[in-house]
């Protein structure tokens, strides 16, 4: 019988303390997206094609107007072959899903190119994963649709991962 009391009090401590976790870590990824903070993240992605390996930096740069809502800066730097080019644009990213240390996102971007390329516009829509390591930092892995929005239509996809940071 006492050994019973104990299991049951063993179990209500790790009860309790797993609630306490949990709250905390619900925090961290909603403290990151509030309303009033802003986000820089870039992430890298290396390709490798029998024409060549494709080098990719995206930065953005974004303010939460509203609580999981955030409107930016974004680009992508390409490097292939010795060959730089780039865009340049407007972002918007939804944080869809906050709970405990992880958040899901959808953005849309769009984007101005620069350097070697005949494209003048070019859209992006990114689906993601942010896992919150505190409330200032997150791992984010991306995975990106980019088209052209003028001329004929093909589609590029990616996956990237990389660090944000909130304040």
């Amino acid at each position: 019988m006492v050994l019973k009391g104990k299991l049951l009090l063993i179990a209500g401590f790790v009860t309790v303390f797993s609630v306490i976790s949990a709250a905390e870590e619900i925090q961290l990824a909603k403290q990151a997206t509030q309303e009033g903070k802003y986000e820089i993240n870039s992430t890298f992605s290396a390709t490798s094609s029998p024409s060549g390996t494709t080098i990719s930096l995206q930065p953005q740069f974004g303010y939460f107007f509203w609580d999981q809502i955030q409107i930016g800066f974004a680009g992508t730097i390409n490097n292939s072959d010795f060959k730089t080019t780039g865009v340049v644009g407007v972002s918007a990213t939804n944080y869809i899903l906050t709970e405990k240390q992880t958040g899901v996102f959808a953005s849309q971007s769009v984007l101005t190119t620069y350097g070697n390329t005949t494209n003048n516009q070019i859209g992006l829509t990114s689906f993601g994963v942010a896992y919150f390591l505190s409330p200032n930092v997150a791992y984010k892995t991306t995975a990106t649709l980019s088209y052209p929005l003028t001329g004929v239509v093909t589609f590029n996809s990616d996956i990237s991962g990389g660090l944000a940071f909130y304040f």
